[in-house]
């Protein structure tokens, strides 16, 4: 069984925690400002600790790729982070290699998806982004997480999203 075949148990937020994970194992972040990578990643761990998906979702958006480098963006418009932040997550985003700005993306992506409707099956949609999750990793030649660690959030547990978990429950 293939690792998106077993990925389809994994509640929502298990999945985000998966991603994360694969996120964490990226030599590229590592070796970047660690103040800034733990702002990005605490902000998705709200996502899969927290009561409030929406919340936690909205919270991590302005602190991702898409938002930041949008030429568009207001800064004054994005609440949850200062002038200094913005101005540093943009160079980091714009230092890193694409691929690693899409693995952040697709977070947001995977927090998403179904956050207006309702969650069918295994949620085909956050599973394509998943998969390209996974290929990325291959690809890039980056370790990906054991994938038996977030079993324990299972897409049966509270509609699909999985019930709120310290991340703690996601490591070996």
């Amino acid at each position: 069984m293939d690792i998106l075949e077993k990925l389809k148990t994994v509640s929502i937020r298990g999945r985000v925690a998966f991603v994360i994970h694969c996120i964490q194992n990226i030599p590229e972040l590592t070796k970047q400002d660690d103040t800034i990578v733990t702002l990005i990643l605490s902000r998705a761990w709200e996502f899969v600790e927290g009561n409030n998906i929406i919340g936690g979702y909205e919270n991590f958006l302005d602190v991702t790729p898409e938002c930041i480098l949008d030429p568009k963006v207001d800064i004054s418009e994005l609440n949850t982070i200062n002038e200094e932040t913005y101005y540093s997550l943009n160079s980091l985003f714009t230092s890193l290699p694409g691929q690693v700005n899409k693995l952040i993306d697709n977070i947001s992506y995977i927090m998403c998806s179904n956050l207006y409707s309702r969650v069918d099956d295994y949620s085909a949609i956050t599973l394509t982004y998943l998969s390209e999750v996974i290929l990325l990793m291959i690809e890039n030649q980056w370790a990906l997480p054991e994938v038996s660690i977030f079993f324990n959030s299972s897409i049966e547990d509270n509609e699909g999203w999985g019930f709120p978990t310290d991340r703690k429950k996601f490591h070996l």
